[in-house]
């Protein structure tokens, strides 16, 4: 018979294995070293299962009562793992939106998100004050459908978007944990709420042209200064959106994008140009005292919203094709390619990963190339302006 102390003994092997605690009940050991009861039974000639929770928070004890209640539901003919199912939606009549979403939060996004601030802020914004205390088990997709079209028909499809695919995570979750039987996010195709954007659009010498004398129109105030800074880096929008004063450094003319904001979960160096160094120097007159080089209207400390700028984007006449932020990434490493210029220097600048082998032992960064490098694609743009 298991004991409590032969479990803690069980060590994790190259694949998972049982260990029988008598009548149906035994315990999995995963490779990982997880350990979860499992109780296993047969009704009407099939054998079924059922996860009754892992070691050590259901100790032997309780997983034996789980087990005996478990099996006195199979003796009147009815099966366990379907009782347990109709349970936890039970459960879910009890569980409102927003309660479920703090859990989510806490449970999944802050540990795995680097912006969980951005999600809490739409969940408060937009999904309590429509769903917040609807029970989990009974929100429907005409509900879900109205929220996410509301946003849409804004003139916000990005933020319409990114609804969606929290919702869709949040009652992914939901099922997960029992207190949702399906995802009511499924009724709303992501191709009804925004359009799709090729990836391979790029501005043209003539359109960079266009482009380099529209940021400079007042009008459009720091977002035109935010939308030449992206060209001149080649950085991503979540770099510059969430980038703190303290990772900019405007006496060496250098900004540090740190692990927690990169793609590639390491830090990133921009070299910043003489023209990028005074914008720089232009965002810092406009935050004032705030923490962030992009503060949130009447906001010291948070950053402008994720789909601010492409909102704001959304209103300039430019008279050319739509682009969005990230087409400025592929324009400047398109442009930097016909110039000839070594294409790891370029990947280094967009902070790509280097893929194979070669990703994995070289690890020279090309500081002095890529300073030289954006300095020289800055003078070559100033060149395009000045033709204009």
């Amino acid at each position: 018979m298991l004991t409590t102390t032969q479990i803690r003994k069980l060590a994790p092997r190259p694949v998972r294995y049982s260990a029988g605690a008598g009548a149906g009940l035994e315990l999995v050991v995963q490779p990982s070293g997880r350990k979860s009861w499992v109780y296993r039974y047969v009704l009407a000639g099939q054998r079924e299962s059922l996860t009754l929770g892992q070691w050590p928070r259901i100790s032997l004890d309780a997983a034996r009562k789980r087990r005996d209640l478990m099996a006195e539901i199979v003796a009147r003919g009815e099966s366990a793992a379907e009782h347990q199912r109709r349970e936890r939606l039970r459960a879910g009549d009890r569980v409102t939106v927003q309660e479920f979403g703090a859990r989510w939060l806490a449970e999944v996004v802050v540990p795995a998100r680097k912006e969980p601030k951005t999600v809490e802020r739409y969940l408060k914004r937009d999904v309590y004050p429509a769903l917040g205390a609807r029970p989990m088990s009974r929100v429907t997709g005409e509900e879900v459908q109205r929220l996410i079209f509301a946003r849409r028909d804004e003139g916000s499809p990005e933020a319409a978007a990114a609804i969606r695919h929290l919702l869709k995570r949040l009652f992914d979750y939901g099922r997960v944990c029992g207190v949702s039987e399906a995802n009511p996010v499924d009724r709303t195709p992501l191709r009804f709420v925004t359009r799709h954007h090729s990836r391979e659009r790029y501005l043209s010498e003539a359109e960079l042209k266009i482009f380099l004398q529209k940021v400079l129109d007042v009008r459009l105030g720091r977002i035109g200064t935010v939308l030449e800074l992206m060209l001149l880096t080649l950085c991503r929008k979540s770099e510059l959106r969430c980038a703190r004063w303290e990772q900019v450094d405007l006496n060496v003319g250098l900004w540090e994008v740190p692990a927690e904001l990169s793609k590639t979960g390491k830090p990133h160096i921009v070299y910043l140009s003489q023209r990028a160094h005074q914008l720089f120097l232009h965002l810092k007159g406009l935050a004032g005292n705030a923490e962030v080089v992009l503060p949130m209207r009447d906001s010291l400390t948070e950053p402008m919203g994720p789909a601010t700028l492409n909102k704001a984007m959304n209103r300039i006449k430019w008279g050319m094709p739509h682009f969005t932020p990230h087409d400025l990434r592929r324009t400047a490493s398109t442009h930097l390619t016909e110039m000839k210029y070594n294409p790891e220097w370029i990947e280094k600048a967009l902070n790509h990963t280097q893929p194979g082998v070669r990703g994995i032992y070289n690890r020279y960064q090309y500081g002095d190339e890529r300073k030289q490098m954006l300095q020289e694609w800055a003078d070559w743009l100033e060149e395009l302006r000045d033709e204009a």
